[in-house]
Formats: structure tokens, C-alpha cells, sequence
């Protein structure tokens, strides 16, 4: 158990998810939803807020089947439902 952990550290985000993710990551950075792919990223805002530096993927129970997609919407755009951002806080 202790290698599957290895350059990673536990965490609960602001909306009370319970969360792996790198050691690098800082108190305020987010976590971030890319469609098409099968896990979350935690990324860094840089400068101002149209730039984002990868920190690396991350594991967050309770979102990690869909469960924050809501699907198709109008326009057939697919819409992230509970938070517009997850920010990290480190416990």
C-alpha cells in the first residue's frame, strides 16, 4: 500500500471530496475535469487567469465515474454539475 502511494499525498478539497493527488500539488490549485479523458488533473493558475500549469492527474472519490456530468444539454454541450471549480486545501 505504501508504494501505490509513493509522490502522492491525501487531501480533502473545499467541497469536502476526499482526494489523492502529487506531492507537488499546493493549498489552491484545482482540479480540473478534461472531457475525453479517463481521470482529473490538478492544475495551477500562472500569471493571470487565462493560464494553467499541469501539476498531474489525481484520484477524487466520488467523481471519478461521471457522477458530476450531467450530460447532454442544449446545443448538445455537456454540462459539469456541483462545482464550477474544486480547489485543493491540504488537511
Amino acid at each position: 500500500m505504501a508504494l501505490s502511494q509513493a509522490g502522492r499525498r491525501t487531501f480533502i478539497t473545499q467541497n469536502s471530496y476526499f482526494a489523492t493527488v502529487p506531492d507537488k500539488a499546493e493549498d489552491g490549485d484545482l482540479i480540473t475535469i478534461v472531457f475525453g479523458l479517463g481521470v482529473p488533473f490538478v492544475v495551477r493558475r500562472v500569471g493571470n487567469d487565462s493560464y494553467f500549469k499541469l501539476i498531474g492527474h489525481c484520484y477524487v472519490y466520488g467523481i471519478m465515474d461521471g457522477e458530476l456530468v450531467d450530460g447532454e444539454g442544449n446545443g448538445g454541450e455537456i454540462r459539469v454539475r456541483g462545482a464550477r471549480n474544486i480547489s485543493i486545501h491540504l488537511v
